[in-house]
């Protein structure tokens, strides 16, 4: 193994430290921990120049925050599912070997910004099940995945020339180290509940039928 080439990033932007949990942001294959149980693991392709404004305002993922150029004008994806996938322990390790992820602004991404958030908020907030991002709760209501469930932001591996580059042996002895070590211990957003009975309600308002108000009913 070329340990050369497993060297933490060194050019800035770069987080050693969440800044909201103060718990470590891997900036390398070895430096990751196991995803917990009951989590799942959210991979988004990007560059460096926009590192500084996921770590400190979290991960715009859906259509219409894509809308407002002051936050981001230069992203391009063919649609908001390409933003941002979930992924289990086994595919990330996966998409390590050889990522075939290609959809607009990915083209030319480097970094690999990685957050390990509750399965359940995911699913249940930012996911609906028909996976269409710009329909669920979270899209509409922000569309922003918290930072404090930032866990990783690596040079991505096997990208090509100058990238990292892992053998497969090489990876299952890093994910060997990585499985020694215990889970991170996050604490979830507080508020998404909240925000998701907030939604389902005006939802359902919008939903029941107009009735006659009661006086003015024919007798």
């Amino acid at each position: 193994m070329n340990n050369r080439l497993l060297r933490p990033l060194t050019h800035k932007p770069y987080v050693s430290r969440n800044p909201v949990t103060g718990l470590p942001v891997a900036s390398c294959l070895e430096e990751f921990y196991p995803l917990a149980a009951g989590s799942v693991r959210l991979l988004h392709r990007t560059t460096a120049n926009h590192i500084s404004s996921i770590v400190e305002n979290g991960l715009i993922y859906n259509s219409s925050a894509l809308k407002v150029k002051s936050a981001h004008p230069d992203l391009r994806y063919n649609n908001a599912r390409c933003i941002v996938h979930d992924v289990t322990e086994d595919e990330f390790w996966q998409v390590l070997a050889e990522d075939k992820f290609k959809c607009g602004a990915t083209a030319n991404a480097d970094i690999l910004v990685v957050l390990d958030m509750p399965a359940e908020e995911f699913y249940q907030y930012h996911l609906n099940p028909q996976k269409a991002y710009q329909k669920s709760a979270g899209a509409v209501m922000g569309g922003v995945i918290s930072n404090r469930y930032l866990t990783g932001v690596v040079k991505m591996p096997n990208r090509g020339k100058n990238s990292p580059q892992y053998s497969a042996e090489d990876l299952a002895d890093i994910r060997k180290i990585v499985a020694s070590r215990p889970p991170l211990s996050i604490e979830q957003e507080k508020n998404w509940r909240c925000r998701l009975q907030k939604y389902n309600f005006q939802n359902q308002e919008k939903a029941e039928p107009f009735k006659m108000p009661c006086h003015e009913r024919e007798i």
